[in-house]
């Protein structure tokens, strides 16, 4: 049935049989040009052409095989036969496989040709001969063209460059004309871009003479006006295929970009979007591959002034698109040309960016989201490009409030909101100090703008019977209007974004590493970098203790921005401590380099040292006691102590720890006040036990950088003690490492001194925090604004007559508290305005510190109790639930001998188990201080 295929030589070869085998496969059935009428053939062609398919691609698989080149030469005589009749074959699927095996067959005869000449040569001759002709069939509706063209791409890209040489300029003229032709298909121009891009690779100098000819030609192509995108597109990749022969044809690129030029300014005028969307294209396409020569290092003179010169016109021409037709259409082209021309120009681009800032804005106006992220990350690459070129003022055209890059921080999309996050942070974090200096004056300005209308808006609302109502300022609103604000949430989601942002300026680079005082060439290193950080770090927190001070209004207004702005500080005033100890001790290193005592240099460093922390503590001291104060919230109380306890490891850093020597010796003058010191020790007595805890935790730090004078260590062993019987019991394990930590210390400390310790005066403080040392005094001697109902006597009488089991805390504290937050009576009122040396000169602040005193304290509650329990029962001429004088004498002696015989029954009890509490002897103790406030009381009455 394969008789045509004879002779077959050196079959004996498993290669060839294999050949044989799939070749006989892909033929027809029947023979000849697999024709046929026959039912039985159109019912089975369907099966038939998938199994031939697959026997030419397998065939196909084994001659582009490297191995078998050699022993394929002497069967290409009868494949070349078998695949010159599948040509032919009524299947185009068929005949497509057959045209793509049959130009990898005649190139692989091309490159082995050296071995049988005329074999070879004759077989890549005929099929050109084959190829070529059929490009010409463009009409006939076969698709022969398109097989020729695919042929032909197999054997450019399977042949040798050198062997298939002779035939390209033939190819290439062939591939012209169908360009030219006008009968061509859009269906052709991919599989002929396919050939011209692998023509120009492997075969440039064939390709070279003809580049400016097929240049023009498909820019035709590209100008089509009812062109596809997707077509288009193809079109400017093959371009950027091209990148070589524009390089090596300057002139001719510059040209051809002014010519898009002068044709898209005419354009312009007269409307024709889709002709100049089809140039936008094109120009973006050449400046790419521009781009693309200068990383090749090609001339710059030649590409970059040329284009430098040509920037005004590129951008005007964007410009004006933009504004007739919208930024929708044109906006992918316009920002690829412009970060292409950033590319060319680098830090001369920045004298266009003024333009570039215009489009800019006008992009982000009307856009969508999802372009949105696009436009911010192509103006970020604007100025990532102009590198030191960029000018300060073009910072302040983008960052200023109200411009349309500041309004897209409230923006709903994160990916818009990051993306302008990014933007501030590259100006936050340029190399040139003056645009970081212009960015932190721009966000600086618009933090005083930000107070100012919070400050309004806490202004505008007003007090009515004790609730608070928005009397609807018109102007206030306009004017949050006009900003692009709608609430008091933007307001504050502002704020926070520039106080973060501010931050970022002054955290680039290794923070809380100090390198060693040695190593002078590290030092000089980092001293360079953490001058620039120290400056702005000092110019921000100058300017948020002048003009944005958090104990002031109106940020005093918000509990949560308040801790934000504490917090802002407290991470600024880190890193100004560790930049200025950086170039302290570079100064220091430098200065002892050259002395021969070594020891020496090291005492002056570490004073200089200790002058830094003096220096930050002096000004931060007063700050720090404001914020502390009991009147502060909970979150702010947390802020600060976390501030000074960053400051403490700050300065074990720097000096190292030694608990002995800090008994008796801090660091040179570097130590905190006791008014700030007393504050630390007032939070202990906070209502929060986060706050309390966190006090023993700051304790601990100061005791070990060496910030506490060796004066205050008894004050503090006596609150630890006195906190030991705290309600938390993390608070008292907490104080308990206090204790442990101060009270040898103490002893210590007073045993060197030769006034034995007498080294403390209550008097010369100048906060109202002193009760907490000495409450048990201040609780028994000061007469308090307030006096207790007859049924709370009745209950402080009835617990030490009858010795509840009760715990404390279930009642006495609720006691207290009602008494504080009781109203004054008239005439205590008028006592006190009266005797203008009472004790208690603002009575509801020590109301407040009492009953603040109180919520922490279970046994200064009781002890309260127990005194103006005694005060009452004189008041009230000893009239008491006992019955009158006589009755209540005669029930408080019966308690009294009940002591012993209660005692030594305890004491029986206590013998027989082992590890009893003494608790319940509690009422017992307050028995006897009640007898003892009472006489008291009794002989002032007198």
């Amino acid at each position: 049935m394969q008789g045509h295929l004879h002779p077959r030589p050196h079959l004996h070869h498993p290669l060839q049989q294999q050949l044989t085998a799939l070749l006989s496969a892909a033929l027809p059935p029947t023979g000849g040009n697999g024709g046929g009428d026959d039912s039985t053939t159109s019912e089975g062609s369907k099966g038939d052409d998938s199994s031939r398919l697959a026997a030419l691609d397998s065939l196909h698989c084994n001659i582009i095989y490297p191995p078998n080149s050699l022993l394929l030469v002497h069967s290409i005589s009868f494949l070349s036969q078998g695949l010159s009749q599948l040509l032919s074959d009524k299947s185009f699927a068929v005949r497509r496989a057959a045209a793509i095996t049959y130009g990898s067959l005649s190139a692989i005869a091309e490159s082995s040709g050296h071995q049988n000449h005329a074999i070879s040569n004759g077989l890549s001759d005929r099929f050109i001969a084959w190829a070529l002709p059929l490009l010409r069939e463009i009409g006939s509706g076969s698709g022969s063209a398109e097989l020729a063209l695919d042929s032909l791409h197999e054997f450019l890209k399977i042949g040798d460059s050198g062997s298939n040489g002779r035939h390209i300029p033939s190819i290439l003229k062939a591939c012209q004309e169908l360009l030219e032709d006008e009968r061509t298909s859009l269906r052709l121009l991919h599989p002929l871009l396919s050939v011209l891009i692998l023509i120009s690779l492997k075969f440039g100098h064939c390709f070279q003479p003809h580049f400016v000819d097929i240049v023009d030609l498909l820019l035709g192509w590209a100008f089509v006006p009812d062109l596809s995108e997707t077509d288009r597109l193809t079109i400017t990749d093959t371009f950027l295929q091209f990148r070589t022969y524009w390089l090596s044809n300057v002139h001719f690129s510059l040209g051809l970009l002014s010519k898009f030029l002068g044709d898209m300014e005419v354009l312009i005028h007269d409307g024709k979007l889709g002709r100049l969307l089809a140039l936008f294209a094109c120009l973006s396409t050449v400046l790419q591959v521009i781009a693309s020569g200068l990383l090749e290092n090609q001339p710059l003179e030649q590409i970059a002034m040329p284009i430098q010169n040509m920037a005004p016109r590129i951008l005007s021409c964007i410009m004006m698109f933009g504004s007739k037709f919208g930024w929708s259409k044109s906006m992918e082209d316009a920002w690829r040309c412009l970060v292409l021309l950033a590319e060319i120009l680098c830090d001369n681009f920045s004298e266009f960016y003024h333009i570039a800032i215009d489009i800019f804005f006008q992009s982000l106006r009307g856009v969508p989201t999802y372009r949105l992220h696009g436009v911010l990350q192509a103006n970020l690459q604007l100025l990532s490009l102009q590198k030191q070129g960029l000018f300060s003022s073009f910072v302040r055209a983008l960052l200023q409030f109200q411009s349309p890059l500041s309004q897209l921080r409230l923006h709903p999309n994160h990916l818009v909101v990051a993306g302008t996050t990014t933007t501030y942070i590259y100006c936050l974090q340029h190399s040139s100090d003056n645009v970081v200096s212009e960015a932190i004056s721009s966000l600086v300005g618009e933090l005083d703008i930000l107070k100012d209308m919070f400050g309004k808006i806490h202004k505008s609302r007003v007090a009515l019977d004790g609730s608070m109502i928005d009397i609807g300022d018109v102007n206030l609103n306009s004017e949050l209007g006009s900003m692009g604000l709608c609430c008091k949430q933007e307001l504050l989601s502002l704020i926070r974004f520039d106080l973060t942002m501010l931050l970022s300026s002054v955290s680039v680079g290794p923070l809380g590493t100090l390198p060693n005082q040695g190593s002078v060439g590290s030092l000089s290193d980092q001293a360079f970098i953490d001058s620039a950080r120290y400056r702005r770090a000092h110019r921000l927190t100058s300017f948020i203790l002048e003009k944005f001070n958090p104990c002031e209004f109106p940020i005093s207004c918000c509990v949560e921005l308040q801790a934000h702005v504490i917090r802002t500080m407290h991470k600024l005033s880190e890193i100004e401590i560790l930049s200025s100890l950086t170039i302290s001790r570079t100064s220091f290193a430098k200065g002892s380099s050259d002395l021969k005592d070594e020891n020496t240099g090291s005492s002056e460093s570490g004073h200089g040292d200790s002058s830094l922390l003096c220096e930050y503590l002096r000004k931060y001291d007063a700050f720090l006691v404001r914020i502390l104060h009991a009147s502060s919230a909970v979150a702010v109380k947390l802020e600060a102590l976390n501030w000074i306890s960053t400051f403490s490891c700050v300065s074990v850093k720097i000096r190292g720890t030694n608990l002995m020597r800090s008994a008796y010796e801090q660091y040179g003058d570097a130590a905190v006040r006791t008014d700030l010191l007393f504050c630390i020790l007032d939070a202990a007595y906070d209502r929060e036990p986060k706050v309390r805890s966190y006090v023993a935790t700051v304790l601990e730090l100061l005791m070990r950088a060496g910030l506490i004078y060796s004066g205050n260590f008894y004050c503090i062993s006596k609150v630890a003690l006195d906190k030991l019987g705290d309600l938390d019991r993390s608070v008292k394990v907490a104080f308990g490492r206090v204790l442990s930590i101060f009270l040898p210390l103490t002893m210590f400390a007073y045993g060197l001194r030769q006034d034995g310790g007498n080294c403390f005066n209550l008097e010369s403080l100048s906060i109202g925090n002193k009760y907490h040392l000495d409450w048990k005094h201040v609780l028994a001697f000061k007469q308090l604004p307030w006096k207790f109902h007859s049924q709370q006597l009745v209950s402080v009488l009835s617990y030490i007559s009858h010795r509840w089991k009760m715990p404390l805390s279930t009642w006495v504290q609720r006691l207290v508290f009602s008494c504080c937050s009781g109203k004054i009576s008239s005439h205590l009122e008028e006592d006190e305005c009266a005797n203008s040396n009472s004790m208690w000169q603002n009575s509801s602040s020590e109301i407040d510190m009492i009953g603040r005193l109180c919520s922490v304290n279970i046994l200064a509650s009781v002890w309260l109790s127990i005194h103006e329990a005694a005060r009452q029962c004189v008041a009230l001429r000893l009239r008491t639930n006992f019955g009158g004088a006589a009755q209540t004498f005669a029930a408080l002696e019966r308690m009294l001998l009940d002591i012993p015989n209660t005692l030594l029954l305890d004491t029986e009890q206590s013998e027989s188990t082992l590890g009893s509490s003494s608790a319940h002897l509690l009422p017992m103790r307050l028995l006897l201080d009640f007898v003892e406030a009472l006489k008291k009381e009794v002989y002032n009455a007198l």
